[in-house]
């Protein structure tokens, strides 16, 4: 009797014991390790992959520029671009921007009163040492009206290749342009800042285009093409159609002047007719 009540005890305390684990155990593990002993490696914990609003893209890229025309292109820094699926805006910072030389001045001197236009460019691919370069230039006159303030737009593909560099420096009027090529450009510094473009879905351009079908010419049968099972349109119009002007008179005339001599012709025979009735009578 004694065993029998200690083993009750214990039998007690032991379950007592796994409800209370079981009770402070977190549900989403106890749930998670049932799952995976069902399926195995095929279940995955959503849990464990972090959120996609985390998830983003760097993308850097060196830039370079062309201070005389025709001549090498040369370092002006580092352009890199992060971009969140959380975050539409994406961000775009400059880096190890050179500070313009004495000589680097003259030659942007010279563009400007060359009304020459100065250009940068950058790999598409820059992970690709045989990468395209893509381009943008603008008028040096405009960068000195903005104290060679720069807005850069770059456009990125889906894959987050760079696509095309365009300046979104503000257009200025000639004479504006005119007088800026006076002006000196020794206490002015490159100021750059950018925007991202993404590629966008549009609409696509129908597969089958049909265009309109000329009427063939007179005197030409139209062939019915073996892609096309329309029936071919009519060579030729009618022929009363086509002379309707000549038949339509001509018509006319022929009612009207039968009426009139059928008429005058019963007049005669109705008068030659009447003397002679006279003269039986008599």
């Amino acid at each position: 009797m004694t065993l029998s009540n200690g083993s009750c005890m214990l039998f007690m305390c032991f379950t007592a014991i796994l409800m209370a684990t079981t009770a402070l155990a977190d549900p989403h593990e106890i749930q998670t390790t049932d799952f995976t002993e069902e399926f195995g490696d095929d279940f995955e914990d959503v849990y464990a992959v972090s959120a996609i609003g985390e998830l983003k893209m760097h993308l850097q890229f060196d830039l370079e520029h062309q201070l005389v025309a025709g001549a090498e292109f040369t370092p002006r820094g580092i352009v890199t671009i992060v971009t969140s699926a959380s975050n539409p805006k994406s961000v775009v910072s400059f880096s190890a921007l050179p500070p313009l030389s004495v000589d680097d001045v003259e030659k942007l001197n010279f563009l400007l009163q060359q009304d020459r236009f100065y250009t940068v460019r950058a790999k598409a691919d820059p992970d690709d040492p045989q990468s395209p370069y893509v381009m943008a230039s603008v008028p040096m006159c405009m960068l000195a009206v903005m104290r060679l303030r720069e807005d850069f737009a770059f456009h990125l593909s889906d894959s987050g290749k760079l696509v095309a560099i365009e300046y979104l420096t503000p257009y200025v009027e000639s004479d504006v342009c005119t007088d800026s090529r006076t002006r000196s450009l020794e206490d002015m510094h490159l100021s750059p800042s950018g925007t991202v473009f993404k590629v966008q879905g549009g609409p696509l351009p129908p597969k089958n285009v049909v265009g309109m079908r000329d009427r063939a010419p007179q005197g030409v049968k139209p062939v019915k093409s073996e892609e096309n099972n329309d029936e071919p349109e009519e060579a030729s119009q009618s022929f009363l159609r086509k002379y309707w002007y000549i038949i339509l008179p001509i018509i006319v005339m022929s009612l009207f002047g039968g009426d009139g001599g059928t008429a005058a012709a019963g007049r005669t025979a109705g008068a030659s007719a009447t003397p002679a009735v006279s003269e039986r009578q008599r």
